[in-house]
């Protein structure tokens, strides 16, 4: 892959980061659209692996997938120049929004407005899943696997970690089942 500019993933993400709001779940079709569409540095299934990868791991995954889009696009300097553009919004506005908080929380217009905002992340939410699905959608181990894990995160809120293990210890079951399965290509 060719190294791309620092500063045109400092503005992305900056844009990306002044425009997630609702969390980091609302930054994936944003991401999805500006770096596979836009921009084709990723393929949609480099993607999602990123983004599959950015859960893995401990912290904050607006973060961790920062670092690894920015690293994947110019190393170590994409990485940290990701990051810097994915906070840097977040870090002014928040630091507005809590000077002026206490005295608009009881707002009955910032209520509504918040009830609002959290209506179209849900519907963000779903987007992204109805996105996400559509590689596997003919995979009916993934399929059983997403049932699975659904059910788990519902029976078992904070049990995320295990549940992605299992998952994780499960394709790899099912890679090597499906690579036994198919027979070996003669061809030379």
């Amino acid at each position: 892959m060719r190294k791309r500019p620092g500063w045109t993933l400092f503005i992305t993400m900056i844009k990306i980061g002044l425009l997630g709001f609702g969390g980091d779940s609302t930054m994936i079709p944003m991401l999805e659209d500006e770096f596979v569409r836009r921009q084709k540095w990723f393929s949609e299934e480099e993607m999602v692996s990123m983004v599959a990868l950015s859960h893995v791991v401990p912290g904050p995954t607006a973060i961790n997938r920062s670092i690894l889009i920015g690293h994947r696009i110019s190393g170590t300097k994409g990485a940290l120049i990701a990051v810097a553009g994915t906070i840097l919004p977040s870090v002014v506005i928040m630091t507005a929004v809590t000077l002026v908080y206490q005295a608009l929380s009881e707002n009955p217009y910032v209520a509504a407005t918040l009830r609002g905002i959290r209506a179209a992340v849900v519907g963000l939410l779903v987007s992204v899943l109805l996105r996400f699905a559509k590689p596997f959608s003919r995979d009916i181990a993934a399929i059983t696997v997403f049932a699975a894990a659904f059910a788990a995160s519902l029976m078992f809120p904070t049990g995320s970690i295990f549940i992605i293990l299992a998952a994780a210890l499960i394709g790899v079951v099912a890679g090597i089942w499906r690579i036994k399965r198919t027979p070996p290509n003669n061809e030379v």
